[in-house]
């Protein structure tokens, strides 16, 4: 399994799309800075990302009302994997992207319980149940926890502000 994860994991970091930016606010930890481009605020982070061996671009679009986290290879190619909370929702939505299989899973996390509430396949089909049964929904549902709360932490420290804050 931790082979599998690994080598998804490194494909995934294959997949490519990239950004120009204008530099528009500076970030509270001297780190990199959030840029305005086409009315949103994003930022390359190759430096300091919160996830083990990848960038992250960081998108904040306060018309949608989302903070966006998406993994990125260290030379700032996109993936297809990201994170996007929704602070007036009380969710975070994640899509995993299984390039071994070809497909991806979305995980739903919602942010005032501390847990994950639902489990979706590529075509937004509800899996919960099957998952549960099967015990594949208590290993996704530890590591999105973990993941909301160190995102959390890295955009509080990276910025100076919560993700809440941040689309208001």
């Amino acid at each position: 399994m931790k082979k599998a994860t690994a080598i998804v994991l490194a494909l995934t970091l294959l997949i490519c799309l990239t950004a120009c930016a204008k530099e528009t606010s500076g970030s509270a930890s001297g780190g990199p800075a959030l840029k305005e481009e086409n009315g949103v605020l994003t930022c390359l982070d190759t430096t300091s990302s919160p996830f083990e061996d990848c960038a992250v671009r960081v998108t904040v679009d306060k018309t949608a009302g989302t903070v966006t986290f998406t993994k990125a290879t260290k030379d700032g190619q996109d993936t297809k994997e990201y994170y996007r909370f929704t602070p007036s929702e009380h969710m975070l939505e994640q899509f995993y992207y299984v390039s071994m299989m070809g497909t991806g899973f979305y995980y739903y996390y919602d942010t005032d319980l501390g847990e994950m509430v639902r489990m979706e396949d590529k075509d937004h089909n509800d899996s919960t149940a099957s998952a549960k049964e099967n015990g594949r929904f208590d290993g996704p549902a530890a590591q999105i926890k973990k993941d909301a709360a160190t995102l959390e932490e890295y955009f509080s420290n990276t910025y100076g502000m919560s993700i809440a804050e941040a689309v208001k």
